[in-house]
């Protein structure tokens, strides 16, 4: 699923120690948003949530929740302290597309030719993902489980 690099894990543990979060990990997750659709997001967490998988580098607990899980495959999260700044850098194999930021990324997955903001369907009550218009319909895809919905318009 995901890699950290070591320098990465010290610098989360060191950013955890400057704020007293003792017992304290990291949450990995995406959430609908910024120029290119999705955006990730990293925060700290102290506890496990229903679905989160729980992944440990060098001791520290890195929690990815799963509808996030699905497009964080293979990816490798790195710290970088340059001359042209500093801050965690996010490599995606599953990205398809980025914006200027560099903060935000589009996907495009098993036919999905770009998934925007995630919506709740109207009919089906799930978390989805525009995939393209039929007709009268739109279908979607279900960011929790992968099943298409058709939704009338």
């Amino acid at each position: 699923m995901i890699q950290m690099t070591e320098k990465a894990v010290g610098k989360v543990k060191e950013l955890l120690s400057a704020e007293d979060k003792h017992g304290f990990g990291l949450r990995v997750a995406i959430h609908g948003g910024g120029c290119s659709g999705f955006q990730y997001g990293l925060t700290f967490e102290n506890a496990e949530k229903p679905n989160d998988q729980i992944l440990e580098f060098g001791g520290l607990k890195v929690y990815v929740d799963a509808m996030s899980g699905m497009y964080l495959e293979g990816v490798k999260i790195d710290y970088v302290d340059s001359l042209d700044g500093s801050g965690f850098k996010i490599d995606n194999p599953n990205a398809s597309g980025t914006c200027g930021c560099g903060h935000s990324f589009l996907l495009a997955q098993d036919g999905i030719r770009q998934v925007h903001h995630p919506l709740v369907c109207r009919l089906s009550g799930h978390r989805v993902a525009f995939v393209q218009r039929r007709g009268s319909y739109q279908e979607h895809r279900c960011l929790d489980c992968g099943h298409p919905f058709l939704c009338r318009t």
